[in-house]
C-alpha cells in the first residue's frame, strides 16, 4: 500500500479515536458519516441508476462528499468494505453538462485527478489508487455507500423506513465461534427473537411493494453467504390459505402479497433471494424448518 493511502487511512483512524465519528448511533452493518446526522450503508456492486435506485428504496442516497475530510472517510472505508476498489460517489453530469450532486444541487467540494472529467462519462469514482475522482462509465457495476439521515424514533441496530414510518431489526447470517456452521432459526425462534429486542416488535409484515422493495435491497447489501439456504430470511405470513386465515404475528391483515405463491396451503413464509434463484415470498408448511435470517419490524416513536 503506497504512502499516500495509509495517511489517508491513517487519518479515518485518528478521527474515530478522538470522536469524531460517532458509530454508535447508525445500525449495524452502517457507520456514522463524521459528524452528518447520516449513516452510510455498504452495498455490493451495482450499475449506477441500480445504485442509486437501492439507496433511494432506503430513503436515502448516494453518498454525497462536500469536503476532504468526508472525502478521507469515505476512501478509508472503501478498503475495508469494498477490498480496495474504486466506488461510485453522488456526483454526475447533468442534461447541460454541469457536474452536480446525484439530488442535482452544485458541487460545493471537488477533488478531481489530473484530466479530469473527461468529456465521455457521466459518472464519478472515487478512485482507490489516488484518493481522488474520476469520471467513469455509468454501466460497469462498481461499489457505493448509501447516505440515509438518521432517525431517532428507533433504537440502536434499527432502520427506519420514512415509506412505512416504522423501525427493521436485520438479523444477517450469524457464523459459530468455530466457523463451523451458523446460527438457525425456526419460525417460532424467530418470532421469539424479535419479541425478545423489543416488546412492540414481530417478525416483520410487509403492506405494499414499496416495502417489500426496501426489505429486499437491504438484504442484498449483506452479500452473498457460501450456503443458499443462508439467504432464506424469515418473514411474519402464517396461516392456511384454503379457509382464509392467512396473518401476520403482529395482528396487521393480509393486503398485499408481493408474487404468486407455489404455497396454495399456505404455511410459514420467508423471503427466498436471488442466489437461490428468486427474490421471492416462499413457504414451508413445516414451521420447525431452520434458516439463518429474519427480519422484525415495530412502529418508530
Amino acid at each position: 500500500m503506497g504512502l499516500q493511502r495509509c495517511s489517508f487511512i491513517f487519518l479515518v483512524l485518528l478521527l474515530e479515536y478522538f470522536g469524531l465519528i460517532a458509530c454508535q448511533s447508525c445500525p449495524n452493518g452502517s457507520i456514522q458519516l463524521l459528524d452528518e446526522q447520516k449513516c452510510i450503508y455498504p452495498s455490493i456492486p451495482l450499475i449506477y441508476a441500480e445504485a442509486t435506485a437501492q439507496c433511494q428504496s432506503l430513503s436515502g442516497s448516494l453518498v454525497k462528499i462536500q469536503n476532504a475530510l468526508e472525502n478521507s472517510f469515505l476512501y478509508g472505508h472503501g478498503f475495508e468494505f469494498f477490498n480496495g476498489d474504486s466506488q461510485y460517489i453522488g456526483v454526475r453530469r447533468d442534461a447541460n453538462g454541469t457536474w452536480v450532486y446525484e439530488d442535482g444541487s452544485p458541487l460545493t467540494y471537488r477533488n478531481w485527478g489530473p484530466g479530469e472529467p473527461s468529456n465521455t462519462s457521466n459518472c464519478a469514482v472515487l478512485a482507490s489508487q489516488t484518493t481522488q475522482w474520476r469520471s467513469a462509465d455509468c454501466i460497469l457495476a462498481r461499489p457505493f455507500f448509501c447516505a440515509v439521515d438518521i432517525k431517532r424514533g428507533c433504537p440502536t441496530d434499527w432502520t427506519y423506513v420514512s415509506v412505512t414510518d416504522s423501525c427493521y431489526y436485520f438479523q444477517n447470517t450469524t457464523h459459530f465461534v468455530d466457523g463451523s456452521n451458523f446460527t438457525t432459526y425456526n419460525f417460532t425462534d424467530a418470532e421469539m427473537a424479535c419479541q425478545s429486542l423489543n416488546a412492540r416488535a414481530h417478525l416483520v409484515s410487509i403492506h405494499s411493494k414499496d416495502e417489500d422493495d426496501v426489505l429486499i435491497a437491504t438484504q442484498r447489501r449483506f452479500g452473498k453467504p457460501l450456503v443458499c439456504q443462508a439467504w432464506y430470511t424469515w418473514i411474519g405470513l402464517h396461516g392456511n390459505a384454503l379457509v382464509g386465515s392467512m396473518q401476520w404475528t403482529d395482528g396487521t391483515s393480509l393486503d398485499y402479497i408481493s408474487n404468486q405463491l407455489d404455497c396454495n396451503v399456505g404455511g410459514y413464509f420467508f423471503y427466498a433471494i436471488s442466489s437461490c434463484g428468486s427474490s421471492e415470498w416462499a413457504c414451508t408448511l413445516n414451521k420447525d424448518t431452520i434458516y439463518s435470517r429474519f427480519i422484525c419490524k415495530m412502529p418508530s416513536t
